[in-house]
C-alpha cells in the first residue's frame, strides 16, 4: 500500500490550497470531527435520503464532472483507523444533530470486497482494467463507496487516473465524490446534513487511499489490483442474478412475453459470469 504519512500530509496541503484555508485549520477541523461521537440524525431525514440515495451517479460521470471541493467540508482526511470506523461526522456548533450515511461494515464480505476495489482504483489506477469504468451505477452497495464510485466516475475514470499522480488522482477523486453526495443528499435533507455526508465521504476517500492491499511487492501489484476489481464485478454480477432470478419467479407465466424477457435477461447475466471466470484461469 501507500506510506501513510506522507501521502496524507500531502493531500492536507492539496486540498487546503484548493479551498483556500490554512493547513493547520484543515487538520484541526479533521481532529475535531474524528473525535466527536456521531448522533442521530434529524427525524424523518434517513427516510427522504434513502430514497435518493437509490439514484446516486444516474446522470453518469457528466452529472459530477467539473465540481469542484466543498468550502468549509473539503477536509476529508482522517487521523488513522480502518474503513469501518469512518461514519461519525460532527455534529453543528449550534448542537444541532449531524447527519450520517450508513457506514460499511467491514465484517461483511461485501463491503471488505468494495473496500479493496476502491483501495486499488485510488492507489493503483494504471493497474486497473478498463472493465472497471464499465460497472453500473449500483455496482457498489453501500452508499459511501458509491458516492466514491461515482467520484472516480466524475474524475474521468480510471483512465484519467493512469495519466495523473496518486495524489493528485485522489484529490480528483475526493472532489468529485463530494460533489456527488451533495447533489444527492441536498434536496432531501438540506445543506449541513449534505456538508456532512460530503465530509463523510472524503474521510472515507483518505482512509482508502492508504489502506494496505492483501500485496504490496511491487512486481505483484499488477495482479492482486486485477484480481480485486475482478472480485467485485462477480460480486455485482451475483447479486443482478439474483435480482434477475428473484423477478423471473414473480411473473405470471403466461405473460409470455415478459416472461421471455426476463429469462433472455437472466441468461445474459449468467453467461457474462462464466466469461469473467473464464478470465481468472
Amino acid at each position: 500500500g501507500i506510506s501513510n504519512d506522507p501521502l496524507r500530509k500531502g493531500l492536507t496541503d492539496e486540498i487546503a490550497r484548493r479551498v483556500g484555508v490554512d493547513v493547520a485549520d484543515v487538520q484541526r477541523e479533521v481532529t475535531r470531527a474524528s473525535s466527536t461521537p456521531r448522533r442521530p440524525v434529524a427525524a424523518g431525514a434517513s427516510a427522504g435520503v434513502a430514497s435518493a440515495l437509490g439514484g446516486v451517479g444516474a446522470g453518469g460521470a457528466g452529472g459530477f464532472a467539473g465540481s469542484g471541493g466543498l468550502s468549509g467540508s473539503a477536509t476529508g482526511l482522517a487521523g488513522g483507523g480502518s474503513p469501518e470506523a469512518v461514519g461519525a461526522s460532527a455534529g453543528g456548533d449550534d448542537g444541532s444533530p449531524a447527519f450520517a450515511l450508513p457506514r460499511p461494515n467491514a465484517r461483511e464480505a461485501v463491503t471488505r470486497t468494495e473496500a479493496m476495489a476502491l483501495a486499488a482504483v485510488l492507489q493503483h489506477p494504471a493497474d486497473v482494467p478498463s472493465a472497471f469504468d464499465t460497472l453500473p451505477d449500483d455496482a457498489f452497495v453501500n452508499p459511501v463507496y458509491r458516492f466514491i464510485h461515482a467520484g472516480v466516475r466524475g474524475a474521468g475514470g480510471v483512465g484519467a487516473g493512469q495519466g495523473m499522480k496518486t495524489a493528485a488522482w485522489v484529490v480528483a477523486v475526493l472532489e468529485a465524490a463530494q460533489a456527488a453526495a451533495v447533489e444527492a443528499v441536498t434536496p432531501v435533507a438540506g445543506a449541513a446534513a449534505a456538508a456532512q455526508a460530503g465530509f463523510q465521504v472524503a474521510q472515507m476517500v483518505d482512509q482508502l487511499a492508504v489502506t494496505p492491499l492483501p500485496e504490496d511487492r511491487a512486481e505483484q501489484i499488477p495482479a492482486v489490483v486485477a484480481g480485486v476489481v475482478t472480485a467485485l464485478r462477480e460480486q455485482e454480477l451475483a447479486r443482478r442474478i439474483a435480482d434477475a432470478k428473484s423477478r423471473l419467479q414473480r411473473l405470471d407465466a403466461t405473460d409470455f412475453a415478459a416472461y421471455q424477457q426476463a429469462t433472455a435477461d437472466l441468461l445474459a447475466l449468467e453467461s457474462a459470469r462464466r466469461a469473467l471466470r473464464l478470465t481468472e484461469t
